[in-house]
């Protein structure tokens, strides 16, 4: 009977594992530590889109990007500020994703797989350049 207990326990345990194993990931946890460095970057990314100026720029940018920024500076900083950030537990290419295009069509929608972004360990500054890359790309910056 203590042996038939013990492989019930067992299969149930077993059965679990996966759930467990994506929980500590933290896909579908709130709590997680990555989604909340992610969180703040959201926020700080939003900031610096919003203060940047001309003289903001490191001295060898192009003009070409110095321009992009100041046009879409505005549009940028509420686009990071209401983007949706969906995390997925598959492992892809890259540790974000996003649509190209306009916002409307994109719905400003960022996809992040949470096995690249851990492995990743980015620092907080990473973060927001990241957030801010991917925002780039709903206003046809077709540069990586």
């Amino acid at each position: 009977m203590k042996n038939l207990r013990l492989e019930k326990y067992l299969i149930i345990m077993i059965a679990w594992l996966p759930f467990v194993s994506e929980a500590r990931w933290g896909v579908g946890n709130g709590g997680d530590p990555l989604r909340f460095l992610f969180q703040r970057g959201k926020t700080k990314a939003a900031e610096v889109v919003a203060q940047i100026r001309s003289d903001s720029f490191q001295k060898g940018t192009s003009r070409e990007t110095m321009a992009f920024f100041e046009k879409y500076r505005s549009e940028m900083a509420d686009d990071i500020a209401s983007t949706q950030h969906v995390w997925v537990a598959e492992e892809h290419e890259s540790c974000a994703m996003t649509h190209w295009g306009p916002r409307e069509e994109a719905r400003s929608v960022v996809y992040f797989s949470y096995p690249v972004c851990r492995k990743a360990a980015y620092s907080f500054e990473d973060v927001v350049r990241l957030l801010i890359h991917e925002s780039a790309h709903h206003f046809y910056k077709d540069e990586e």
